[in-house]
């Protein structure tokens, strides 16, 4: 294995599903670089090995030709594609858990094998000693941005903490797919938020968390160190912090090891965790990382409720529904072969409507269910998407895919101190750039109408959401810590950040990981636990109508 490597095997799965519709999806996007992909998982005769091999170049094709423009080419590292023993695999399932999957299975192993790819170690940092980060010679970027091919990142002292944050969804939707039954749900709070009443009514967490992703997409500094420190504090499974490549557990102990990343005189022991939210915020300001995550986000203006109609109509047109049509499920007459679109769309109302009715109203507080101008809305909303041409459809779909990928995506934010002899140099070279930043517009807006540009990365903000160039003087001095970005970003690898009182300079990278291709075969799933989640919350909010503990944050 090579060092700073990681080898990523994908877990051993049915590819089958639904491949002729996943085919006429992502065609015209991935182009004819994914037939022979396509046609392998189509073909009876293919082996497990040649699924999984199409299936990983389909999904490497994804992320190059679809994640990566969203998300930033510098924040997406690219996967190489290896020939892994298969005996080195079975050793790798059993100490993962995944024993049983391949036990006794070896086209199962052989698969597995054949979808093994080397990334980039994002937890660790590089040496930086003749790396620039640049580009040769000198140039003016976007925005008015200074280039310079001589300046270099400093080389690291001391651990590299990196830390994995799962943001989840940063926006509350308005789509009017929705059934009025559930709009005042799921309305009222962020998806991250609702799912954590359906996760504390089955028992898997024990309280709920403060975290709200819609804080930490606001733009607005307050609100994003709010939602990292929640984040910290209680961390559940959107934040797993690495030390020097290795995952650590939240525990004190890890915390004082993290909390050496900022280990100087002038930061308190007690106030290190700030420090550490601190220079999280500052590198994702600079970097502009939310602003593109949440643009990502918003490419399916739909909710799953018109999605997995959607996709059940296609699938009874494309591919064998028998199975689905026979379940007995509310899409069983969206599916049935021969059904108009629009009398599908009809069907599909008539059938919620009437499950809605029979469960009550069940205090959501919102107008009566009878209300025929909701419900109408409603039925057109449906009507037009079920109509749609299909490549139209197709695109929907694609735009869905995209979306859930970077809903359920994660950030690596890898920092380091630089050594200390390098960073009076590396002040006095910020004096000779032009601040500035990159990025979409502020995060928790949808505004069509902005250029883009953003300013984020060349302020400094405080703790407390204060900007630094503020003339309060005596608040801001009150404060533990801020920090600056010291170069602007241009498509640099590294970047470097100021931690300001106390002046320490250190180095970062933010990666973005888990940009997986989902298959369309699992809407369903995600319709099923989009119910689960709306009827949990509904009983939570019945049972205690007066939590105000989380509201519409956005």
């Amino acid at each position: 294995m090579q060092s700073g490597m990681v080898l990523r095997v994908r877990k051993p799965s049915a590819l089958r599903e639904q491949a002729a519709l996943e085919a006429a999806v992502w065609g015209p996007v991935l182009g004819e670089s994914t037939s022979a992909a396509s046609e392998a998982l189509r073909t009876d005769g293919s082996s497990a090995a040649a699924i999984a091999a199409a299936a990983m170049c389909r999904e490497q094709q994804y992320v190059q030709r679809v994640m990566a423009p969203l998300l930033g080419q510098q924040h997406v590292r690219e996967a190489r594609p290896v020939a892994a023993p298969p005996d080195y695999l079975e050793r790798v399932l059993a100490a993962n858990g995944l024993r049983s999957c391949c036990e006794g299975r070896p086209s199962r192993v052989a698969a597995t094998a054949a979808a093994a790819a080397l990334l980039l170690d994002v937890t660790l940092l590089p040496s930086c000693s003749s790396r620039t980060v640049y580009g040769s010679g000198s140039s003016m970027g976007p925005h008015g941005l200074a280039r310079g091919g001589s300046t270099a990142v400093p080389e690291g002292c001391g651990p590299v903490v990196c830390l994995e944050v799962k943001p989840k969804s940063g926006f509350i939707g308005c789509c009017t797919t929705v059934h009025p039954d559930c709009r005042h749900i799921k309305r009222s709070r962020s998806r991250y938020q609702l799912h954590q009443m359906l996760k504390l009514s089955e028992g898997k967490i024990a309280a709920r968390s403060s975290y709200d992703p819609c804080d930490l997409f606001s733009g607005q500094p307050a609100r994003v160190r709010k939602a990292l420190r929640a984040l910290l504090a209680h961390p559940q499974n959107n934040l797993r912090l690495f030390v020097d490549g290795q995952p650590q557990q939240l525990s004190p102990a890890a915390c004082s090891t993290a909390g050496q990343l900022c280990a100087e005189q002038q930061v308190q022991h007690s106030q290190r965790w700030d420090a550490l939210a601190e220079l999280l915020a500052a590198a994702l300001e600079a970097e502009g990382v939310l602003r593109r995550l949440l643009h990502a986000q918003r490419q399916c203006e739909y909710d799953i409720e018109g999605i997995y109609r959607l996709y059940c109509s296609l699938a009874g047109l494309i591919a064998d529904t028998g199975a689905e049509a026979a379940g007995g499920s509310p899409a069983a007459a969206v599916a049935a072969v021969g059904a108009s679109p629009a009398a599908a769309a009809e069907a599909v109302v008539r059938d919620t409507t009437l499950q809605t009715s029979s469960a009550g109203s069940g205090g959501r507080g919102g107008p009566p269910l009878d209300d025929e101008a909701r419900l109408e809305e409603h039925c057109a909303a449906l009507r037009r998407l079920l109509t749609l041409p299909e490549a139209e459809a197709h695109a929907v779909l694609r735009s869905y895919v995209v979306s859930a990928t970077a809903k359920d995506c994660a950030v690596m934010i890898a920092l380091q101190r630089c050594q200390q002899q390098q960073q009076q140099q590396q002040q006095q070279q910020q004096q000779q750039q032009l601040p500035g930043s990159r990025g979409f517009p502020a995060c928790g807006t949808c505004d069509d109408s902005s250029d883009g540009s953003s300013a984020i990365g060349a302020t400094s903000y405080s703790a407390t959401g204060t900007v630094s160039g503020d003339s309060n003087d005596g608040a801001r001095s009150q404060l533990p810590s801020r920090a600056e970005s010291i170069q602007p970003q241009v498509g640099a690898e590294l970047g470097m950040l100021r931690l300001l009182p106390c002046g320490s300079c250190f180095r970062y990278r933010i990666s973005f990981v888990d940009l997986d291709i989902k298959p369309l075969s699992k809407i369903p799933a995600h319709f099923a636990l989009d119910q689960r989640i709306v009827a949990a919350a509904r009983a939570h909010l019945q049972a205690q109508p007066g939590d105000c503990s989380a509201g519409r944050s956005q």
